[in-house]
């Protein structure tokens, strides 16, 4: 319990950057604080390498993601913007579209045709007809997939972790066996 303590206590010092993950010697580290040194030295550092290398990597990932989403809006924004056959606003940066998200959700469209409920806010008339019906039912159909979603990506979150769980029990089992092995052998060399 308490070497898992320690890994936890490293997790959180390198998310809230106590120590400056990037330039702390893993050893460094484990000699900067006794509650580490419950942990042995050896795992640690390998723990603290291979927490470093996910953390960059996850860095990078996040930072490409970023690049590609702004490329991708600044096109769309530019298309709408730029593109004749649009007389109306660019939908995803309008005030209309998270007014219609928050109408849906409280169930303001309920018995009313979109040609009615679009004359219901200024915002929503900027939009041709046509456009305005194609978001509605999109909003509409969204927002009741979505709980269907949820319990689905935690049912299969929850599959995982289960996975994970099994595969970390048998690798400590195994090293357990190693390690039982190995004293075993030593304490018969001990013994001639």
């Amino acid at each position: 319990m308490e070497k898992q303590q320690g890994q936890g206590i490293v997790d959180q010092i390198v998310d809230e950057q106590i120590v400056s993950y990037s330039q702390t010697n893993e050893e460094e580290a484990w000699e900067s604080a006794e509650w580490f040194k419950l942990y042995p030295k050896e795992r640690f550092v390998v723990n603290m390498k291979n927490l470093k290398v996910a953390l960059s990597a996850r860095e990078k990932i996040v930072e490409n993601d970023n690049t590609t989403i702004a490329s991708e809006l600044a096109a769309i924004a530019a298309l709408g913007e730029s593109d004749g056959n649009f007389n109306y606003p660019v939908w995803y940066s309008h005030e209309a579209s998270a007014l219609l998200e928050a109408d849906v959700k409280a169930g303001e469209n309920k018995g009313k045709k979109p040609r009615e409920f679009r004359e219901t806010k200024d915002e929503y008339k900027e939009f041709p007809l046509d456009v305005f019906r194609d978001k509605l039912y999109a909003e509409t159909r969204k927002q009741r997939e979505q709980k269907m979603k949820v319990f689905k990506r935690n049912k299969l979150a929850e599959q995982k972790h289960k996975q994970e769980v099994e595969e970390e029990q048998a690798r400590w089992h195994a090293e357990q066996e190693h390690d039982e092995t190995v004293d075993q052998m030593l304490e018969n060399l001990s013994m001639h």
